[in-house]
C-alpha cells in the first residue's frame, strides 16, 4: 500500500447516519435506504462514506454517514456533517470487497511504520462519478506528520 497525499478542503455532506459496529452489514443496508432519497438533496459535489470515532460510544462502535456534498437544506430524517479539511493519505480501492482490508492494513501496518500519525479527522470513502459502473473507489485517511 503506497498512498498519495492530498490536501482536502472542508466539506459539508448530507445523508443518512448509522451508529454501531456494522456487525450485521448495516452500512450496506443504509446505502440501500439512502440511494432512493438522494433526489431530495441539493447536490453540490461528490459522494462519501464518512467514518468518525467517538469516545462516548461503546468499544468498537463508530459513526458513519452515507452522504453527498451539499449546500442545500437537510431533508427530514437526514444529518449533516462538517468534515475538516487537511492532509489526507489517499489509497485506491479496487472494489468494495477490499475496503475493510485496506482500512485495517492502513491503521495496523502502514501508519505505525510511517512518519505520520492520525490527523484526527474522519476516514472517508470517496466514490467518483464513475462509480458503480467502474468499481474503483478511494479511501482518504486523515494524517499529520509525527
Amino acid at each position: 500500500m503506497e498512498p498519495t497525499f492530498v490536501t482536502e478542503p472542508p466539506r459539508r455532506i448530507v445523508g443518512l447516519e448509522y451508529v454501531g459496529n456494522n456487525a450485521n452489514k448495516e452500512i450496506k443496508a443504509l446505502w440501500g435506504t439512502y440511494e432512493p432519497r438522494i433526489p431530495e438533496i441539493k447536490i453540490s459535489g461528490d459522494f462519501y462514506g464518512a467514518v468518525r470515532m467517538n469516545d462516548e460510544l461503546p468499544e468498537g462502535d463508530f459513526e458513519y454517514l452515507a452522504g453527498v456534498e451539499s449546500d442545500g437544506d437537510v431533508p427530514e430524517g437526514m444529518k449533516e456533517w462538517h468534515l475538516p479539511g487537511g492532509l489526507y493519505a489517499k489509497v485506491e480501492c479496487p472494489n468494495l470487497g477490499e475496503l475493510m482490508p485496506i482500512i485495517h492494513g492502513f491503521y495496523s501496518e502502514w501508519l505505525p511504520a510511517s512518519e505520520y500519525e492520525s490527523g484526527g479527522g474522519p476516514t472517508l470513502e470517496f466514490y467518483p462519478e464513475s462509480f458503480p459502473a467502474e468499481p474503483g473507489i478511494f479511501v482518504l485517511f486523515s494524517v499529520k506528520a509525527s
